[in-house]
């Protein structure tokens, strides 16, 4: 036994003896490693990441004004309705369906910028909302476009009343106004007279 603890005894030994070496090695060539590597990465930032980040920067400083007189110099947008016959027809008819559907508040959307000077598109959908028009859903049907310029007359019938619309061509699109007997009653009446009025006559449902 004597011996055989003798001979187990230096293997241990030799053991220790080498792994704090080995280990002092590897530590020394991670050091270098990331030593290298640190200072790759300073110089590759020093050579080209600060001009990038000030180009970037330069960039944003830049853009607005940029954009300013890109914008200025750039020529207006192409009309995203035509300026013709059909353009015209196309985009009335988009409008009386809104209103034969009760999209009212919509419907004014589609007002040139003056008719919607007149009446504010909270009191418009008021006024129907508190008289449902009878004729509400019966559709109108386009009999006649002329167009002339910038503004055009279309013609419509619903049901067995035939009557001629006036359009104007604003910011690109086919604007409808409303009918100068429509506009005079919104400048001299309030929405609750004009109710009143459409009740009387018995124009709500």
């Amino acid at each position: 036994m004597a011996q055989y603890d003798t001979m187990q005894g230096p293997a241990p030994q030799r053991r220790r003896s080498n792994s704090p070496g080995g280990l002092t090695i590897v530590t020394l060539v991670i050091s270098v490693i990331a030593l290298i590597t640190s200072a790759t990465a300073i110089v590759l930032a020093l050579q080209g990441g600060a001009a990038p980040t000030a180009v970037a920067q330069a960039a944003k400083t830049s853009a607005p004004a940029g954009e300013e007189s890109t914008a200025a110099a750039r020529p207006s947008p192409s009309p995203t309705q035509p300026r013709t016959e059909a353009g015209a027809r196309a985009a009335a008819q988009v409008t009386f369906d809104l209103y034969s559907a009760g999209q009212y508040g919509k419907f004014w959307d589609h007002w040139s910028s003056g008719a919607q000077s007149i009446v504010s598109r909270a009191d418009y959908v008021r006024r129907f909302k508190e008289c449902q028009p009878v004729a509400e859903g019966l559709r109108f049907e386009i009999t006649d476009v002329a167009v002339s310029g910038n503004t055009a007359k279309v013609t419509t019938a619903r049901s067995i009343i035939t009557t001629t619309y006036d359009y104007a061509y604003q910011r690109g699109a086919w604007r409808y106004i409303p009918l100068a007997k429509t506009q005079q009653e919104y400048r001299t009446k309030t929405i609750d007279e004009l109710v009143a009025a459409d009740r009387a006559k018995g124009l709500c449902g």
